[in-house]
């Protein structure tokens, strides 16, 4: 679905919510408020056959966006396939995580792309999970960790990181998980996803 606007153009003087000042929840409060209905349609949707890609709205000063998916290296045009992140996090080494989100920002911006789907945050509790290798192992400190450092690194060079927690141990098929509620999924899935949520704050 291609995104024609239909409302009025604003003017920078206008566009409060490019205020920095202000915290993220008003920002996209004051922004919502000027999408059109077809406006927030269309990012939701993605452009005609590419739900990887967002058109952008100029006039609200919205940029383009375009995916790519992998915890493991750009997927999209000539990249490097990188080693495994649950292999990254079994060097208990920070900096090599901090190495790891600089290398894949950097590749990234020359392939094209502004958001970056990953890190995987969830953890290893069934060997059997055929993804494992896209997490960080099964620790929820360590998880949080190296995720924090490879988010910042992404993050520094203007690349959006969007991390997920998906609380599946065991991925049966595509579309059918195994879910964790409760205690398990508060004091032990939660933990890292806490860490990278809120940097610094345990």
């Amino acid at each position: 679905m291609e995104n024609s606007n239909t409302g009025s153009p604003a003017s920078a003087h206008d566009r409060s919510w490019m205020n920095t000042s202000l915290s993220p929840d008003e920002r996209a409060g004051l922004v919502l408020a000027q999408l059109t209905l077809e406006e927030k349609i269309g990012m939701v949707h993605g452009k005609s056959n590419d739900a990887y890609a967002m058109v952008a709205i100029p006039r609200l000063g919205i940029p383009a966006l375009t995916m790519t998916d992998g915890p493991t290296g750009i997927n999209e045009g000539q990249a490097t396939s990188l080693p495994a992140p649950i292999g990254l996090a079994a060097t208990w080494d920070l900096a090599a995580a901090e190495q790891y989100g600089e290398l894949l920002a950097s590749e990234a911006q020359a392939t094209g792309h502004n958001v970056f789907l990953a890190p995987c945050l969830d953890l290893a509790r069934v060997p059997a999970y055929g993804r494992l290798f896209e997490a960080f192992g099964e620790d929820p400190i360590l998880t949080g960790q190296m995720a924090v450092r490879s988010i910042q690194s992404v993050q520094r060079h203007h690349i959006v990181a969007t991390w997920s927690v998906q609380t599946n141990g065991w991925e049966i098929a595509s579309g059918d998980y195994q879910v964790y509620v409760g205690a398990s999924l508060r004091d032990i899935r939660l933990t890292g996803t806490l860490r990278v949520d809120q940097p610094g704050k345990e």
